[in-house]
């Protein structure tokens, strides 16, 4: 089996780049919108090529933030779901790491809804804030 490395460096997609655009529909059940930041647009696009036609797995940090990368990035690769492994380690050694590729899981929705919570309620308050 061959495998392909290729580290996302980060979140890859975020709010509009209107500075006025707070990226959500808060009429419409404050439905985000999100972009692919400009910065990591080529690191979109060879994660797109790596990724083409196989299983992904997206190995982010196990925390909110890491999930809702690691959702994203789910996102903009595309595909069906289960060609995605989510998996998670909390140390860099060949034990911790060989352990969570022999137990991967699904991406947590719960965690996803947390971060993106916490990001709209920054956005909405950040823009009242700036505004005095």
């Amino acid at each position: 089996m061959t495998c392909r490395s290729r580290s996302a460096t980060g979140r890859s997609a975020g709010k509009p780049r209107q500075q006025t655009a707070l990226g959500l529909d808060i009429e419409g059940g404050w439905k985000p919108t999100w972009e692919i930041i400009d910065s990591k647009a080529k690191v979109v696009r060879e994660l797109r090529s790596i990724g083409r036609g196989g299983g992904v797995w997206l190995a982010t940090d196990l925390d909110r933030e890491g999930e809702a990368i690691a959702w994203h990035l789910r996102d903009l690769l595309g595909g069906s779901e289960d060609r995605f492994r989510r998996v998670t380690f909390s140390e860099l050694t060949p034990a911790a790491v060989r352990a969570a590729f022999e137990r991967p899981r699904g991406i947590d929705y719960d965690l996803v809804r947390a971060q993106q919570a916490r990001r709209f309620l920054d956005r909405v308050v950040g823009s009242r804030c700036r505004r005095y």
